[in-house]
Order: structure tokens, then C-alpha cells, then sequence
């Protein structure tokens, strides 16, 4: 009962605090604030630079992409050589029969 009255008065509690008119900010706002200007699609895709692509572009590319495939081609291999993985197994099983 004791925890249920202090939680209702917990609740409460925000109800007392008194909050700034936001309407009135931005109602004084709203008459002198810019809006974007709407623009035809074509006019922006026309002032887009052209020239993001160059020849030099897909040989880097292809380079790039190489050097990512190498490095997951090294990831991709083993981890463990075969001796270590021979040395893992013996400790597991020791560490299984000393149980």
C-alpha cells in the first residue's frame, strides 16, 4: 500500500512543473523562418560535377577489390597450424580425464 501511494506521488510530481509556451515561440518564428526553395529535379541533377567517374576510377577499383579478396582468401585459411591443433586436442583431453 506504502509503495503504491508514494508511486502515484511520483507520478504526479510533473503534473506541478510548469512548461515554457512553445506555441507562442513558434508562432513568432513561423512568419520569418525560411522555407527550402523547390527546385526542378532536372535543374539539381544538372549542377551535380560530372566528372566523379574517371578512366583512372575503374583501375582502382579493380585493384581495390583484388586486395579485398586477398585478405579474405587469409582469412579464410587456417588458423591453427596442425600442431597446435594436435597439442589443443591432447590438453582437451587430458583436462576430460583429470574430471
Amino acid at each position: 500500500m506504502r509503495h503504491t501511494l508514494i508511486l502515484i506521488l511520483i507520478a504526479a510530481l510533473p503534473g506541478c512543473t510548469t512548461f515554457p509556451d512553445v506555441d507562442i515561440a513558434l508562432a513568432a518564428d513561423g512568419d520569418d523562418a525560411t522555407t527550402p526553395e523547390i527546385r526542378p529535379i532536372g535543374e539539381l541533377l544538372a549542377s551535380i560535377d560530372a566528372a566523379r567517374l574517371t578512366p583512372e576510377s575503374g583501375l582502382t577499383l579493380a585493384a581495390r577489390a583484388a586486395s579485398l579478396r586477398s585478405r579474405a582468401r587469409a582469412i579464410n585459411g587456417q588458423v591453427l597450424t596442425n600442431r597446435e591443433r594436435r597439442k589443443l586436442r591432447q590438453a582437451i583431453l587430458r583436462h576430460r580425464r583429470e574430471r
